[in-house]
C-alpha cells in the first residue's frame, strides 16, 4: 500500500468529535451500484445505515436560510428551470463518452482540457448565479474537491458510468448517496491498513 500522506483514505477522511461521533470531511456516502465497497464492507464486519431523510433541508441565499422539502431548493422558477437544463445537458454529454475508454470520445481533447469550473463559468453554459451556485454545490460534494481541479472530461466519464445521468449522484434513496459507513467512510481504509501492518 501506498499513501501519499500520514493517514489513508485519500479523499475519504474522517475525523471524530470528542463524544467519539464520526464527521466525514471527504467521500462519505455509498449506494446503489456500488457492489464493491459494500462487500469489502461485509468483508471487515463493517455496518452501513440508511442516510437521513426525514425533515427539512437547508439554504443560504443572499445571506438568509431556507428551509425546504424534497432534493429541489424553493429558489426562483428561472434558476431550477437553469439548473435542470445544465445537468441534461451534461447527460447528454456524457452518452458520447465510451465508459471503457473515455479518452476515445470525439471530444475527449477539447473536454479533458475544460475544468469543470471553467465550464460552469463558460457563458454558453447559460446558468443563473443561483443555478451555477446549485450545481457548484452538487459537483463539489461528489468530487470533494475544488472543481478548478477536475477536468470537464472527468465528469462526463463518471455520468457515463453511473446510471447515464447526473442525478444519480446527488439521489439518496436508489441513488449514490443512500447509505453511510458506521463509524465513518475512513473506517474501511483504516482497517485495510491496519490488516496490512508494516507491508
Amino acid at each position: 500500500m501506498l499513501e501519499a500522506r500520514r493517514r489513508v483514505g485519500g479523499r475519504v477522511w474522517t475525523q471524530h468529535f470528542e463524544d467519539g461521533t464520526p464527521a466525514d470531511f471527504g467521500g462519505t456516502w455509498i449506494g446503489m451500484g456500488h457492489d464493491r465497497v459494500y462487500a469489502l464492507a461485509r468483508e471487515f464486519g463493517i455496518k452501513t445505515y440508511p442516510t437521513f431523510v426525514d425533515g427539512e433541508n437547508v439554504i443560504m441565499r443572499d445571506g438568509k436560510v431556507h428551509r425546504y422539502e424534497g432534493l429541489i431548493p424553493a429558489v426562483d422558477p428561472l434558476a431550477i428551470a437553469s439548473f435542470y437544463l445544465a445537468a441534461k445537458r451534461l447527460d447528454w454529454m456524457a452518452r458520447s463518452v465510451p465508459p471503457e475508454a473515455p479518452w476515445d470520445a470525439r471530444r475527449a481533447q477539447a473536454w479533458d482540457a475544460t475544468t469543470i469550473a471553467a465550464w460552469l463559468e463558460a457563458p454558453t453554459t447559460l446558468l443563473t448565479p443561483m443555478a451555477k451556485k446549485m450545481l457548484r454545490t452538487s459537483l463539489t460534494e461528489i468530487f470533494c474537491s475544488d472543481l478548478a481541479e477536475v477536468s470537464l472530461l472527468n465528469l462526463l466519464f463518471q455520468i457515463s458510468t453511473w446510471t447515464g445521468t447526473l442525478e444519480y449522484a446527488s439521489t439518496i434513496e436508489g441513488g449514490a448517496q443512500q447509505d453511510l459507513v458506521t463509524g465513518g467512510a475512513q473506517t474501511m481504509a483504516n482497517r485495510i491498513a491496519a490488516e496490512l501492518g508494516d507491508a
